[in-house]
């Protein structure tokens, strides 16, 4: 007697059964390890680098100096919302145990070597405090021992940093940023603004498609990630200028910046 239409005999169900593994092993040949989640999870609380970050894309090398702990927080912001885009961002806060144990001029020596081998790009990221490390250096050609912290990758790089811009080889492998109402661009040394310098947030499209060279997005898409960019960093922005507790604007501004408006 023959099964209703649309019914499978149970005797079909067997070869079907029996090839499940097979089937799941093809679909899923490399399933996601616990292990490896958990250590990814920990990596990002003790680093601050995101989670899902960008695998692929143009590498970028963030240079700073560290002004002080709210500076760096800024920074870090920045870092975290760039690794949103097409864009595989190195950073020496999510790299500090590395660096203690290569020391700062090694881990820079390091990371701009393979950043630019890969044709990636280094993003000098001025302040204040940056701003004077490089005027230090170009008047007397090192920075007074122990003025500033063991940590600080953007003091270390100089001694490499500085052939390339003397020797015209920076252009199209470095750029420069500071922040709106910290900084006025002009306020760089002359010798960095060899590279474009861009202000941020008001500049982030350009700046942007510097750095997504020579692959930028076309001009709607580039806003619309300069948007994602600016709505991600507003919040360390508004922490850093506009502290708790303290009236508007807040931090006293570096040399050259606006008045904010």
């Amino acid at each position: 007697m023959g099964l209703p239409h649309g019914q499978i005999h149970p005797q079909a169900l067997g070869p079907l059964v029996a090839g499940l593994p097979t089937l799941c092993r093809c679909a899923f040949p490399h399933p996601p390890s616990q292990k490896g989640s958990r250590e990814r999870v920990a990596e990002a609380l003790e680093t601050g680098r995101p989670l899902g970050a960008a695998a692929r894309g143009r590498a970028a090398l963030l240079l700073y100096s560290a002004d002080d702990s709210g500076f760096e927080r800024l920074v870090g912001a920045l870092a975290s919302a760039l690794c949103q885009l097409p864009l595989r961002v190195a950073v020496d806060l999510w790299s500090r145990r590395e660096m203690s144990a290569q020391g700062p001029v090694a881990w820079f020596h390091a990371q701009r070597r393979q950043t630019l081998q890969e044709g990636g790009v280094v993003v000098l990221l001025f302040s204040p405090g940056a701003v004077a490390l490089c005027s230090e250096w170009l008047q007397e050609g090192v920075s007074a021992p122990g003025a500033h912290g063991p940590h600080d990758a953007f003091r270390a790089s100089l001694s490499c940093v500085l052939p390339d811009f003397l020797q015209g080889r920076a252009p199209g492998r470095y750029v420069g940023a500071c922040f709106d109402r910290l900084l006025h661009p002009d306020s760089v040394p002359a010798l960095f603004r060899t590279v474009p310098v861009f202000s941020l947030p008001s500049q982030l499209p350009d700046f942007l498609g510097a750095l997504q060279q020579p692959r930028a997005p076309r001009p709607g898409r580039l806003q619309e990630r300069a948007e994602q960019v600016s709505r991600a960093l507003q919040p360390a922005l508004d922490s850093y200028f506009h502290p708790p507790g303290t009236p508007a604007p807040g931090r006293g501004l570096g040399p050259g910046a606006g008045d904010g408006t």
